[in-house]
């Protein structure tokens, strides 16, 4: 299997963000799975590190899939070595990184980290889970939402959708949920309830 076209094509559109793609977190484990992680590391003449390969499988899938995607799954090495996981991601500009973590980037031209930093809203989408909170989200964050055709209410202050969640990115959700984005600060308020038999 190709791995790199897998990621491309296994790509959904998020009608709610102008048809930009992200891939459900479903497909990314099922892709980065231990045997797509090994050929991977051979076609580098890594082989046998198993320290490695959980590393990526446990720590880093949105990070190698985002490597794999731009060709440059080599790199997965200087981060294992900084122990820069998907736990600091999105990583927005390389100022917010501790020193000894943005070395990851050390010897990346400026393009070459850009291009790493625009390819990974595609990997880094959120998953809800029932609560009712306000969550912040950067701009460029991608939404697992599909909009169910209604147009949006407007209120003073913001616009309400009704949305559907994409199966996988709503733990114990309904697939229906109203979203209340406020644009300026790109807030979603989301009473999300259990999952549970609609009428």
């Amino acid at each position: 299997m190709d791995i790199r076209a897998a990621l491309f094509t296994a790509q959904e559109p998020s009608t709610f963000d102008s048809e930009q793609r992200f891939l459900p977190v479903t497909k990314l484990r099922e892709l980065v799975c231990e045997e797509n992680i090994v050929v991977k590391l051979k076609e580098h003449s890594i082989d046998g590190r198993t320290d490695l390969m959980k590393f990526i499988l446990y720590k880093a899938q949105g990070i190698f899939a985002t490597l794999v995607y731009l060709r440059r799954e080599i790199k997965i090495v200087e981060f294992w070595e900084h122990n820069l996981g998907d736990s600091v991601l999105p990583i927005t500009s390389l100022g917010s990184l501790s020193a000894r973590r943005a070395l990851v980037f050390q010897e990346w031209n400026e393009s070459d980290a850009q291009e790493f930093m625009d390819a990974q809203w595609h990997f880094q989408v959120p998953i809800f889970s029932p609560s009712l909170d306000i969550k912040s989200f950067p701009v460029r964050r991608i939404f697992p939402f599909h909009i169910d055709g209604k147009r949006a209410k407007r209120t003073p202050f913001s616009r309400v959708w009704q949305v559907r969640i994409h199966t996988g990115h709503g733990i114990g959700v309904r697939q229906t949920r109203m979203a209340n984005i406020w644009h300026s600060k790109r807030q979603i308020w989301t009473p999300i309830m259990p999952h549970h038999k609609m009428p």
